[in-house]
């Protein structure tokens, strides 16, 4: 379309040349320039669906960005028009958007000039009349009918899990700004169905583009590589770490899944999970997908990015890779592992101050050195609030991070501010509902805030959702048993808890508890003695006050003395 055109619909005049939206009596109108861009594409493409990825290629060229960045857009669109019944933009469920008003277009040499205040706000109709090209929205309801149908073979789609992973030749740097995943098109193992495995890849770029610490390549770079590509090839040419791919398939009323991650400097698949379910399940297959591939990959895709950093030394890092190197170390919970990830943060945020992943990194170790005996960081008000201040500076240099809010959250709760705790990672898993950290805060302060069976369950998730959840998730779901009296449960998963990690005193806290409350003495006493031989110096007196509730509260301390703690 023409830029030196006009468009009109209801009370509304979009100005193309001036980049400019006035209302009936030609007051202006403000929007963002990103939210011009989007209403105009809307605008001069009436009555057909626009898909997202369409939008964003379009509005974001050469740029990947998140599904959040277009709904704010229309957030801001929608406001602006007052279009909160969508009598303007109609959202079409995990497709995109169609704007379904009738258009004029005239130019814009022919419309007149913005009315003086004392002519009552009249706007000059004859030119539109007089000049005579005219687009009327073309009829829409062929396009719901197809909509229709495209939405119930995206159900399928997002059913099919196949996905291709690039390879970067041996001797590529690996990226140092983000990891860096392509999802290629599936294959589909109906020929006559191809937008099967294309819909669902749409899926997966959508929900790993929520995790702000990972780059994925835009639908329109990925889906040129398709049937046979070289995955390798692909992978240097789309310059990705990662690259999902797979197949899908239905047979016999069942529907069938395979999905791969290939590291594409080795070629090797690093993780792959196959999918058989009846096809009458498919919401729920799709949830399964969202949920476990997602994340699964993704924690997968940083494990192996960081496992090719080992060899290196840290001063030939940038910020990302030494992010990298430390959340390794903290995945050990131990001394070492901590006492690295911290000096090797501070040199991140050194190096790239508005590196938001850093300072959330850096969050997560304070709290570790508060939580654990390890320096004289122990239990120290001042460690949990330097804490605060790097969580509140990943929040500042990167509001949409689910990351960032998930780890304040957790800062608040060991600051015993339990509502800001509880507000701050629900907003994290509204962000990204397949981060796996923020289920994994959000259970622990839901158990401490006294919603144990809402604790148990967001812990469960959190299982679910990462191949590398911390080892104390079975420790903290143990508890929330105990407190609801389920003694058997508790104990089963304390126990787990302990022998994957037998060095970290919470597992044996636990286990002592869930031990003494089901009557076990031995077991009970076994694990005081060695946590005491960990941490000599731990007694009743010195344990922080874990929940919010009093009767909560009254009642661990009661079993902390059962199992022979001392005062």
């Amino acid at each position: 379309m023409a830029s030196g055109q006009v468009l009109r619909f209801d009370r509304f005049t979009l100005d193309l040349p001036k980049r400019c939206l006035h209302a009936g009596d030609r007051v202006e109108l403000k929007l963002r320039p990103k939210s011009f861009d989007v209403l105009r594409y809307l605008v001069e493409n009436p009555g057909r669906v626009v898909t997202k990825d369409e939008l964003a290629s379009t509005v974001w060229p050469k740029v990947v960005v998140t599904d959040d960045s277009l709904v704010q857009c229309i957030r801001d669109v929608r406001a602006v028009l007052g279009d909160d019944g969508q009598r303007f933009i109609r959202t079409i469920p995990r497709c995109g958007y169609m704007f379904v008003a009738d258009v004029d277009m005239v130019a814009a040499s022919r419309v007149a000039a913005p009315p003086s205040p004392d002519d009552g706000g009249a706007i000059a109709h004859d030119a539109r009349a007089a000049e005579g090209e005219t687009l009327r929205s073309r009829p829409w309801s062929r396009h719901v009918r197809w909509m229709a149908s495209s939405m119930a073979l995206a159900v399928v789609v997002a059913t099919a899990v196949a996905i291709a992973v690039a390879g970067r030749q041996s001797d590529a740097p690996v990226a140092t700004e983000n990891l860096t995943i392509a999802v290629l098109p599936f294959a589909s193992l109906d020929p006559q169905e191809p937008h099967f495995g294309h819909g669902m890849a749409e899926d997966l770029i959508t929900a790993v583009s929520r995790f702000r610490d990972v780059a994925v390549i835009a639908r329109n770079s990925s889906f040129r590589y398709r049937g046979d590509a070289d995955v390798a090839q692909a992978g240097r040419e789309l310059g990705a770490s990662f690259v999902v791919r797979g197949s899908v398939g239905r047979d016999e009323g069942r529907a069938r899944i395979n999905v791969q991650l290939v590291d594409t400097r080795s070629g090797a698949t690093r993780w792959a999970a196959r999918y058989d379910r009846p096809l009458g399940s498919l919401f729920e297959l799709q949830d399964e997908v969202a949920d476990q591939v997602v994340s699964k990959l993704v924690g997968q895709a940083r494990h192996f990015s960081a496992e090719r950093l080992r060899t290196r030394h840290p001063s030939t890092l940038e910020a990302y890779e030494l992010v990298l190197k430390a959340r390794q170390g903290l995945m050990t919970y131990g001394h070492r592992g901590t006492s690295d990830a911290h000096a090797l943060l501070h040199e991140a945020t050194a190096i790239d101050p508005s590196y938001a992943p850093a300072w959330v990194l850096l969050a997560r170790v304070y709290v570790r050195l508060y939580l654990h005996p390890m320096d004289d960081g122990h239990l120290s008000p001042q460690v949990l609030e330097q804490a605060r201040g790097a969580a509140l500076e990943a929040v500042s240099l990167d509001p949409d991070s689910s990351h960032a809010h998930a780890v304040l959250g957790y800062v608040q709760l060991w600051q015993h501010q339990y509502d800001a705790s509880l507000a701050s990672l629900r907003h994290a898993i509204a962000l990204n509902p397949n981060d796996a950290d923020a289920f994994f805060y959000h259970g622990d302060a839901l158990g401490r805030a006294g919603e144990h069976r809402a604790s148990i369950e967001a812990l469960e998730r959190t299982r679910r959702l990462d191949p590398f959840a911390p080892s104390i998730v079975p420790g903290l779901i143990a508890r929330s048993h105990i407190m609801l009296g389920e003694h058997d449960q508790a104990l089963a998963l304390s126990r787990e808890c302990s022998e994957r990690a037998p060095h970290v005193n919470a597992c044996l806290v636990t286990r002592a508890v869930a031990a003494a409350a089901l009557g076990a003495s031995a077991e009970a006493q076994t694990a005081v003695r060695r946590l005491l031989e960990i941490y000599p110096s731990f007694s009743i007196g010195l344990w922080p006050r874990r929940f919010r509730l009093d009767w909560d509260e009254t009642l661990y301390i009661k079993y902390l003395r059962a199992a022979g703690f001392p005062e």
